[in-house]
């Protein structure tokens, strides 16, 4: 290696190491919820009005922030510089909390492996994973991988169900004219940021909140019931 690439690959350690002191303090604030004092419901979005940062790629960053929170041995290895941002982005779209083991195994497979074989490591381990948590044939949610690193989605619901799902998201994109991929997220975060309020807790729907079906009938085309 020249003399001009050795300074690249150096420069890039550097530049992962302070990537991954910013994403710490990402973490630290998102841990103390700290949108929260600018009438926002999520890290992601204060990253967006804060830093200039588009929502997805917000949205990522805070997940990789709390891997790095949630597991000291990712962050040393990218603070050193051995792990790039987008290897540990691998890396946190699959490690649950308490799953130490294979984030080890994973960030042994990262020394030896470009970031895109990593991603195609961790696909087929989630999608295997997901695949085999889904064991209601009548309803079900499944996620797993395309071959350009998004994640997929599909779910299978009781009308009942599929209808509040789908008044959910309706509401959103009529509130604010966003498309519904847009929309979906913004109930997502609507969610958690719910479920991070301990002070008032979410409660049940109602019973005139929840969305219904409705089924009209023409009562010319009912069969007459025979008398028994």
């Amino acid at each position: 290696m020249d003399e001009l690439g050795a300074r690249i690959v150096d420069m890039s350690g550097r530049l992962a190491a302070a990537s991954c002191r910013w994403l710490l303090l990402v973490a630290d604030f998102d841990a103390r919820q700290g949108y929260l004092a600018f009438g926002l419901a999520s890290t992601a979005q204060w990253l967006s009005h804060a830093c200039g940062i588009a929502h997805r790629t917000a949205v990522e960053h805070v997940r990789v922030a709390r891997s790095l929170r949630h597991y000291p041995q990712l962050a040393d290895e990218m603070g050193a510089g051995r792990l790039s941002f987008s290897q540990v982005r691998a890396i946190s779209r699959i490690a649950e909390p308490g799953e130490d083991g294979l984030v080890d195994d994973l960030i042994q497979a990262a020394r030896h492996a470009t970031a895109a074989q990593l991603e195609v490591v961790v696909r087929g381990l989630r999608t295997v994973d997901h695949n085999d948590k889904a064991t209601d044939p009548g309803e079900y949610l499944k996620q797993s991988w395309t071959s350009d690193s998004r994640r997929q989605l599909s779910a299978r619901l009781d009308p009942e169900r599929g209808a509040l799902a789908a008044a959910a998201i309706d509401a959103i994109m009529q509130r604010d004219g966003c498309s519904p991929t847009d929309a979906f997220l913004q109930l997502v975060e609507i969610g958690l940021a719910s479920l991070a309020n301990t002070e008032n807790p979410p409660r049940e729907l109602r019973g005139h909140e929840r969305a219904a079906v409705v089924i009209h009938m023409d009562a010319a085309r009912v069969p007459a019931r025979s008398p028994e």
